[in-house]
Parts: structure tokens; sequence; C-alpha cells
């Protein structure tokens, strides 16, 4: 018989931990368990099952607990997955291999990382539904190769309270050093329970985070199977209880390591602390011949809030203003129990987060709470919270100063509570004037999806430059305050007609408006959880929201919605929509469009795609067709409400719509997935430009939507508004979608408004109002200075098709667009612009270098003119008639804004 013992270190202080990460050794087996699903005794006894997964930020385990059992017959990996989800019979998941949506189902991740640098990433859904990826350098931060693939097989079985995926991959596929070890990490997507949990203990919610994984090791011959008898629940006072198979003596752990009686049964208890935020249980299991079987530590944070400041730009630091109260947002969490989740798990507790500042800046609602512990000519201040919360931004402190432009300094802060002291955490400050500024006259200024709902909020807004005010209510009174007020006023940034999530509740009020697969069952929104919305309904609840809305445009005057729609009816596009009503309405589209064909059932010629390719495209059109439809219905019966006293769209008449993310039109795919084509873009009409990465970025993108407006819709007039954030994303984590290696620049995001202004966007909407910082607000100001004096040109214009540059500095060999894909052979120079009548504006960009440059603008000026920089009004020349080139200079400002007037 052989001997396990087992060792643990408990109620170790947070703060002074160093984590070791997980091991598990894969016993091997001489009889190899059958794929199908469903978990043999027999078969599994010798595995060593991983468990106790931790939620992601917080580390308490999770509430719906997952295991993983492993065993190697020397050819291949066997592994079965057991996951607790409520209700799993009744949920549905994708059942087409290398579904690369995958991971938006319920299932989970699996990660294997080797010495070679090479990730495999497998996700399975509860189906055994499989999409694997390989990144052959996983360190070079690209993309993983969808095509590669394990040689996976599966088989799945679930009922009301759990799924279970046996499986079996080749271990050939996997990148095992010849010592049989790799990293490794299992994670789970809870989707239903909205829960993100791992076997590695991760502090942040990232899944390819390869220095937090632990280990496998392959087993050289069988040793103890260790097996949890009930999935942990990580509660003070709750027992962990695991089997150590052929074990005689156990420990059992309390406050104190005890060393505890023999379990006849080979069982180990090990009973959690309840010490807040010093709880720490590790479990090391060695068999009686020394072999390390396993290890994991789980180290809730107890009752325990923290806060993390999000300041935005790299480098950490936290830009304040001498003119305009500016600060920055939290990330953060508590372990407090019965947490409201529709309020960002919001608790009821009395505690105060404490800055430790020099003298000169002051946290608005704080008070003097003490002497520094930094030195002299510093403070403690403290700044009273009544609300913990688990989440981003809902949280967070403003800050003033009297200190001069340029001052720089460093900021402590850290929780204090009854219960609780967080370590100090520390953040750099500098201090930025930001100036008030006109706001443009019909220029669109204003923050998508941050309501404004007192005329008090909107006059200090209007006071920096912003003109345009979303809104969601219900309050016809106030909206016509605003608009006497001068302000534009948007129904919308995640509106939907009769109400902001109404494309949820109508398919559970009425099934008339439900979606359906070729098959005939309803399609179950994966974001929403909802049955998916058809984009053939106009029955009921839609006229009743149309009533509702164009109601509301007549007592307001409002005529201009916003609205985005990724939770809606795009999450499965691919699969929709065959409904009574979509297919009704197909018949009658087709036999208009493609008289010289017979009709046929797309039940028919979408099982058979090869066979009918002219039916399968014109089915992808009808998608297209029939989601814009539904957006020119709501126009036609909204029209007739926009009466003479409407504030119009500033640069065209209403109803006017706008959605967020124009559609890919090269990519036939994506129009499938998304039913958003040519006739979607026509119906609505104006499109946000979202920009959160670094300029150069947006300006080929800005480029490329031009080219295949000019393909696809030519003749067609499509309107842009730009949206920013106030900082770049994807900083730092070249797995971000918004990486980029560019260098962030101070001014970076004042030059890309200068580049939108020169593309012929409509305004600029920024996203993440709680984002601005000092520097934010400094950027817009200068930048809307600037299209104080030019708006005309950039709304009234046209673009200037014939101006280039001469490409001081080549070509760029390969330019990054994030992780997703690489431009080769680009430009690196750009140059943009607009023109109306005698003037002409333009930009010279170049984000790469950033090195002094002189460019060479070549453009053919017909008059004599003068040409000055807009920001600056410096003349820089005097251009004679027929002049077809000049020069300009870039210094440190990788964006300067110039105009041609002629005489």
């Amino acid at each position: 018989m052989k001997k396990t013992k087992i060792l643990t270190f408990a109620l170790l202080t947070f703060a002074a931990v160093v984590s070791a990460n997980p091991f598990a050794l894969v016993n091997p087996t001489f009889t190899p368990p059958k794929i199908d699903g469903v978990e043999t005794p027999r078969e599994w006894d010798g595995a060593i099952e991983l468990a106790g997964f931790s939620k992601t930020g917080t580390l308490e385990y999770a509430k719906e607990q997952t295991s993983l059992k492993l065993l190697s017959d020397g050819k291949y990996l066997y592994g079965i997955i057991r996951a607790q989800q409520a209700g799993a019979d009744k949920l549905w998941g994708v059942h087409a291999k290398d579904d690369p949506g995958l991971w938006n189902d319920n299932g989970v991740e699996i990660f294997f990382f080797g010495q070679n640098k090479q990730l495999c990433q497998i996700v399975v859904n509860l189906f055994g539904t499989v999409t694997d990826y390989l990144y052959k350098d996983f360190e070079s931060g690209k993309t993983g190769d969808i095509s590669w693939n394990a040689g996976l097989d599966t088989g799945a079985s679930r009922d009301s309270k759990q799924w279970c995926v046996e499986f079996r991959v080749l271990l050939a596929s996997l990148p095992f050093s010849k010592e049989g070890t790799v990293k490794f990490n299992i994670a789970r997507n809870n989707k239903e329970a909205r829960e993100y949990s791992s076997w590695s203990p991760l502090a942040e919610h990232s899944w390819q985070q390869t220095a937090q994984y632990g280990v496998l090791k392959l087993g050289e011959k069988a040793e103890t199977g260790v097996a949890f008898l009930e999935f942990p629940t990580g509660k003070p006072g709750d027992n962990l209880r695991f089997r150590a198979s052929n074990a005689r003596a156990v420990l059992t752990y309390g406050d104190q390591t005890v060393r505890g009686g023999v379990n006849e049964h080979g069982e180990c208890v090990v009973k959690v602390g309840n010490h807040a935020g010093q709880r720490r249980v590790e479990i090391e299991i060695i068999s009686t011949s020394g072999q390390k079987l396993y290890y994991n530590e789980h180290r809730p944070r107890g009752n325990v809030i923290e806060v993390f400041g999000d300041w935005g730009l790299a480098g950490k630091t936290l830009y304040i203003s001498a003119g305009i109260d500016c600060g920055m947002t939290f990330t953060s969490f508590h372990t407090l129990p019965n947490p409201d989740p529709k309020l960002g798990n919001r608790v009821k507790v009395d505690y105060d987060i404490m800055f430790d500042m020099p003298e000169g800046v002051t946290v608005i609602g704080g008070k003097r709470a003490g002497f520094s512990q930094y030195g002299k000519g510093r403070y403690l201040a403290s700044l009273p919270m009544n609300y913990a919360y688990s989440t981003y931004g809902w949280c967070g402190a403003k800050f003033s100063t009297i200190l001069p432009e340029s001052s720089k300094g460093d900021i402590y802060y850290y929780v204090k509570w009854k219960e609780w002291i967080q370590p100090n955490q520390k953040i750099d400050f500098e201090v930025v004037n930001v100036n008030e500024v006109a706001a443009p006259k019909r220029f669109v200024t204003g923050f998508y999806a941050a309501q404004v709902n007192t005329l008090e909020k909107a006059r200090f807004l209007r006071k920096y430059g912003f003109n345009t005010v979303h809104y969601l209510g219900m309050d016809a009174e106030f909206v016509k305050e605003l608009r006497k007020d001068g302000f534009y006023v948007v129904r919308g940034g995640f509106w939907w007609p009769g109400g902001i999530n109404t494309y949820a509740i109508w398919p559970k009020q009425d099934r008339a408006s439900r979606a359906m697969d070729i098959d005939g069952n309803y399609i179950i929104n994966r974001y929403t959880g909802a049955p998916q919305i058809s984009p053939s309904y106009r029955g009921k609840l839609f006229q009743e929201a149309v009533t509702l809305e164009r109601r509301f445009a007549k007592e307001s005057g409002i005529n201009f919605y916003s609205m985005d729609m990724e939770d809606c009816v795009i999450p499965n596009g691919k699969t929709a929509c065959f409904n009574p009503e979509s297919l009704r309405r197909h018949k009658l589209w087709f036999e208009e469009k493609y008289p010289e064909l017979k009709y046929i059932d797309p039940r028919v010629t979408e099982r058979t795609l090869e066979k009918y390719p002219e039916y399968h495209s014109a089915w992808i059109k009808f998608k297209d067709f029939i989601f814009g439809d539904f957006f020119n219905e709501f126009k036609r019966q909204v029209a007739d409400s926009i009466v003479s006293n409407s504030m119009p769209a500033p640069w065209d008449k209403g109803p006017h719509l706008c959605e967020w993310v124009f559609c890919e039109l090269d990519n036939v795919k994506t129009i499938e997935n998304n039913m958003k084509g040519p006739e979607f873009v026509k119906a609505i009409g104006t499109f946000e430009f979202d920009a959160y990465s670094c300029a150069d970025r947006a300006i080929r993108q800005m480029v490329e939507q031009r080219r295949q407006i000019k393909k696809y819709l030519q003749g067609t007039k499509i309107h842009r508004i730009f949206c920013p954030s106030p900082s770049r994303l994807g900083i730092g984590n070249q797995n971000d979608f918004y990486y980029s290696p560019n260098p962030p620049l101070k001014f970076e995001r004042k030059y890309m408004i200068f580049n939108a202004a020169a593309y012929g966007m409509r305004g600029m909407v920024i996203y993440r109002y709680p984002r601005m910082n000092a520097l934010a607000w400094r950027n817009v100001g200068d930048a809307l200075t600037v299209i104080n004096k030019i708006e005309d040109i950039v709304l009234d214009g046209e673009p200037v098709e014939n101006i280039s540059c001469d490409q001081p500095l080549g070509l760029a060999k390969e330019v990054s667009l994030g992780p997703e894909h690489k431009l080769f052979n680009q430009p690196k120079v750009f140059v943009l612009g607009m023109k109306k009548d005698k003037k002409t504006i333009f930009t010279v960009s170049e984000y790469l270098d950033l090195r002094p440059m002189n460019v060479t603008v070549s453009l053919l000026v017909p008059r004599t003119a003068v040409l000055t920089d807009v920001e600056t009004d410096e003349k820089i020349a005097d251009l004679r008639a027929g002049t077809k080139s000049f020069k300009v200079s870039l210094d440190n400002r990788r964006c300067r804004m110039f105009m041609i007037e002629e005489k």
C-alpha cells in the first residue's frame, strides 16, 4: 500500500505571499478511457484531479466549479472535464468545428506552452465542439493559426446540474519537453453565470498569461491518484475534501497546521481559515516514494476591498490640471458577500481611499487625515466611499491643483477599512493646463453613451468645446431645453427602437420575432442568452416601439438616432434567419431581383452550397437587405413626425441613423455572419469610426474605408463620425486587439482629430468619458481650436483626390494593426485633404520613425495662393499659379494641419 503525506501552510498574509506555480503529475494508464463523455470510475481512478478553480481578479473560488482529470498511455493524453452548470441540459452552443467564436460559448480553454515558445490553445464547449490554435512563437505577438489540428477526439454528456467532456489528444501535437513537462492551464468561460475562472490563479482577466501557468509532468510509473470528493467553495469555515487513493495517513488543517487522525477512507479534510485578507491554503501532495503529485495554492483575498488606478497613457502618469477637475477611475474589487451583480457587484459599506500627496494637490471631496510618511511638503487625505464594487470604472477620484503647468510628482493611494488595509499603490502625476474653447457650430462634438441629464452638466461640457448630448430618457421638455440652449441632441449611445434592450425583450414576448435556423429551431443569442431577434420582424412590438419613438420625436424635435448593434442580430447571423416571415420576404425579394432564376427554398439551397452558389450569394444579399430594411422601415414611419421645429443633423435632414461599426464590404463572410453589407450601410448612412489604438493605425483604416466606399457604394453619401478614446488602449499587451508597437505620443489624440477633419469626418464623439484626464482635455481643446477655423471646409467640402507626397522615408515593410493582422509595404507618410471653393486643408502625418523631416507635397495649385499652418496661423509660403509641389516640415509635431487659400 502506498502512503501519501499531505503538507499545508495556512494563514500567510496576502501581501507577503510569493506564489508558486501549480503542478500536476499525469499518471500513466494501461486501460485507456473510452471517449464517450461519461465518467467511468475504474477508468479514471488513477488520475490526479485538477480542481479548485479561482475567479480572475478576486481569486476567490468560482461558484460553479470545474475539474480536470488527466492520464496518458504514451501516445495520447486523455482528459475528462467536469463542470458545474445550472440548467446545463437546456443550454445552446456551437456544433461547427473551428468556429472562431467558440470562446463565446459555455466551455473551457486549455493551454499548453512549451520551452520552444509554442502555445497550443484548445477551446472546447459543453457539446465537445473544438477550435484549436497554434502560436508557433507566442512571444512574437502573432495571431494563432486556426488551421492547426491537434487531432482531438471528444465525447460529451450533460444533465440539469453539470456537463462533462471527455477528450483524447495526440501527445506528439503538444509541446512537451524531452523531460515530459509543459506549462499548462485550463480556464473556464462560464457565460451563463458570467464567471471566469482557471486552475492557475490569475489576478488579471487574461487567459494567455503564460508566466502564471502551472506545470504538467508525464509520470513514468503509476502513482497515487487524487480525486476531489466535492467541489471547493472557498467560504470561511467550509471544508475542502479530497481522496488520495491507497492513502493511510492524512492531515487536517484549521487555523493552524494540525496533524490529524487517520481517515480509513483515505480522505483529507482542509478547513479554510476565517481571517480577513489573510487566508491562504497551500496543498502539496507527495507520494511515499517522494514523487510530487500535486500542488496548488488557494489564496482568496478574504473580506477585502482594493482599488487600482486606471489613469490612461503608458508610463502610468496621472494628468491633472489647474483649470478643470480631472482624475482617474479605478478598477476595483471586493470579496464581500451578497453583492448586486446588476450594479457592478455593489455592496453598501463605508471605507476610505487614502491619498498621500504633495501640498498643492487636492482630492475633491476628501479631507486632511494626517501627515505623510514620505517626507515634508506632503500630507495624507482621505476620500470617503459608501459602496464597494467589483468592476471597472464605477468609482474614482478627481483632483484639483494650484501647482504650475509641467509640475511633476507622485501620489500614493490605498484602501483603508476596519478589516483591511491595502498595500500602498503609486502613480506619477503631471500638471497640464486646460483652457476653455468655443464649441464648433456644426461639427458634432460629444461623448458616446455618456448620458447628460442636467442642463448644468451640458453647459459645463460646452465650455470645453462640446455641442452634442446623447440622451436615452423620455423627457421631451428637457430635450427642448437642450436644443434651445444650442445643443444637438442624439437619441442613443446604445439605443434601439422602444428601449435600450428591446432587441432582447421582444423575442421573449412575441415568438414571431424570433430568428430560426435552417432546421426551424429558435436561435439563442450567445451574448444576451435570449432568443435572437429576426431581422424580418415588423410585428406588434416593432410597431409599438415606432409609435413611441415617433411621438417622442414629434414632442422633442429629436431626429438623430445612434446605436451599437454588437449584441442584437449579428452574434449568430450566419445561422439566421429561416423563420416564416423571413422566408416569405425572401421569396418576394428573390423573384424581383432574379427573375431569370427559378425560385428554390433557401432551406434547400443552403444545405448544399456547392450545388447552388448563385442562390447562396443571393441569400447573403437578402440578409443584408432585410436587416437594412428594418431601419429603413423605422425611418419611413418616423419621418412623418419630423416637423419644422425639429433640429436636423448638422449636415443633413432627418430622421438620421448612426451605427457604431462600419462594415467590411470586402469580406463576403463578414457580411453573411453579421447581415451588414452595402444595403445596410446605405440604410444607416452614418457610422462611428472607433480609433482606440495609435494614430498611425487610425489613418490607415480611414484610407481603407474610403477605398471600400468608393468601390462598393459609389455615388452614395456615407458619413463618418470620429470616435477616439481619451487615451490609447492596448499599450504593453501584444495580444490586445488595440495593441500597436508605435510609441505613444503626448498629443496623439490631437493629431488623430486633425487627420479625421482632413478626411472629412462629420464630428468627434469620444468614448469613455471617465477616462478624460487633463491631457485628454488639452488634446481635444487644442484640436477643436483648429476645427473652429475650418469646419465649413470639413463639412461642406469634397475630398482632395490628387494630393500625395514623395514618401521621404520610403515604405514601411510591416505595419501592425493589432494582433489580428499586419499590413506590408505601406507608406510611412500620409497626406489627406478637403477642398471647398478656394480653400484647401490638408494634414501631413508620420508616426513610425518620429524623425524631423521635410515632406514634398504634390498638389496642383491653379491660382496664386498662400500656404499657412492652421494651428499656429504661421505663413509657410506664397504659392504661384500652376505650382505642382511644395515642401512642408515635420519637427516634433507628427501631424500638421495646413491651408492653401487661393487669392
